[in-house]
């Protein structure tokens, strides 16, 4: 599959070594950097992501420039419909998400030392079912509560449930949560996410919309992994059954680009959320399905938890 890449460089491939700093150490990478890159690869748009970061385009693109030149790797590439992380910049996602919450968590640690004590609300979200109402209802809340820290904590299903069950999220939003009854969780249904097919953009049933999915049968599967949606298993296998087929899975995979890219590169189809347009792969194409399926979108949290803040922003999530 032919990709275009951000800049004209010679040499090595994209997601490849670059020039790397003298003795392989790291000299000025910063956590705004980690957080530029981190909402680019969330958004896979560099437009969308600078509004998301109220910063400017160029800066943004900048500041992604020095982080891969801090590093010494090509992290993105620019597509015809959006960015594409290269393969080291898949590798840096979970590690830079993961360093920028354990920074929030050392701001709290050192500002309860210092007697600054601030109540803290953490919220689990999984990426790319949320996007349209999570953002303006964050916002809200802060406003409404100014002593707060109200940190948003991008993870999978997984790692939201244990994040809960442990204390450490006070809340979790994901999709189907079909586990949710064996962990002393409760569960509110927010609302519902259609489901479709996403085709590689050759595949001659690419036009069809809506498309019935029984015309898929016998087709290769790819699938989405338990760990980033609990129930998702059993929701693929229904929804096939009632098409009148079994589903035949060729590989599952957690994130939503690798089931993509997989995709593209014809290795099957896949049955995924509408809101995964926005990742804009420029070789799969997403038809709409007839009948459509639905899947529960979820807020989880402790059971027996009072939660007065809990409440309140669940209610500021139903207002959008």
């Amino acid at each position: 599959m032919a990709r275009q890449n951000c800049r004209n460089l010679q040499g090595p491939k994209p997601g490849g070594p670059r020039q790397a700093p003298a003795g392989g150490q790291i000299n000025s990478m910063d956590l705004r950097q980690l957080r530029y890159f981190t909402a680019l690869a969330e958004e896979l748009n560099f437009t969308r992501a600078a509004a998301r970061l109220a910063v400017a385009t160029p800066a943004l693109s900048r500041q992604i420039r020095r982080l891969e030149d801090e590093l010494g790797v090509l992290l993105v590439e620019r597509g015809r419909t959006g960015a594409i992380l290269t393969v080291a910049g898949q590798a840096l996602l979970p590690e830079a998400r993961a360093a920028l919450a354990s920074a929030e968590r050392a701001v709290a640690a050192a500002r309860r030392a210092a007697g600054q004590t601030r109540a803290a609300f953490n919220v689990g979200y999984l990426p790319g079912f949320f996007d349209h109402i999570l953002p303006g209802a964050v916002a809200e809340f802060r406003t409404r509560n100014p002593t707060l820290d109200a940190l948003l904590f991008d993870l999978s299903a997984a790692e939201q449930m244990a994040g809960l069950r442990a204390g450490r999220l006070d809340l979790g939003l994901m999709a189907i949560a079909g586990e949710f009854e064996a962990g002393g969780l409760e569960k509110k249904v927010l609302g519902a996410c259609p489901f479709e097919a996403a085709l590689p953009r050759r595949h001659p049933a690419a036009g069809g919309d809506p498309l019935p999915l029984a015309q898929l049968a016998g087709e290769p599967l790819v699938g989405i992994a338990e760990e980033a949606i609990p129930g998702i298993e059993t929701f693929t296998r229904e929804i096939c059954r009632w098409s009148g087929f079994t589903p035949a899975l060729a590989q599952v995979e957690a994130r939503g680009q690798t089931v993509l890219d997989l995709v593209g590169q014809g290795k099957g189809f896949a049955l995924a959320p509408a809101t995964w347009r926005a990742l804009s792969h420029p070789e799969v194409v997403f038809c709409r399905l007839e009948p459509t399926p639905m899947a529960d979108l979820c807020a989880l949290w402790r059971a027996g938890d009072p939660g007065p803040l809990r409440r309140a922003f669940l209610a500021l999530l139903g207002a959008r």
